[in-house]
């Protein structure tokens, strides 16, 4: 079965809208293992970036490219999970429902996805 240790979160942003309840998610993830990856544009300042409250393990990038697909497809490139899950910087999943989806996905043949329908 997977846990919370074999995900990697995986949000592209712009970091524009970002709200405190949104980031109070995203470092509760971290507190419980869960790796997270923000990737931004190329030129954002990152610790300009931490100062709104993100946790330190927390791993923010700059992308090479702008652009939700750009920065998701770089953003592969640091997680060493064995699983990755997308998120949105407006997306509100709180960590019980994570591990639900987990367990779900633990039952499923080997190579399978998850996606919305």
């Amino acid at each position: 079965m997977f846990s919370l240790n074999d995900i990697t979160i995986i949000i592209p942003s712009t970091i524009e809208r970002i709200s405190t309840k949104w980031i109070q998610q995203i470092n509760n993830y971290v507190e419980h293992y869960v790796s997270v990856i923000i990737s931004v544009p190329p030129g954002m300042n990152i610790n300009e970036i931490y100062k709104k409250g993100f946790s330190k393990d927390i791993l923010i990038i700059n992308s090479n490219r702008k652009g939700q697909v750009a920065q998701r497809q770089f953003a592969y490139n640091f997680s060493d999970r064995k699983l990755i899950m997308h998120m949105d910087d407006d997306i509100f999943f709180d960590l019980q429902s994570l591990k639900g989806l987990l367990e779900i996905f633990s039952k499923l043949p080997e190579k399978s996805c998850l996606a919305p329908s």
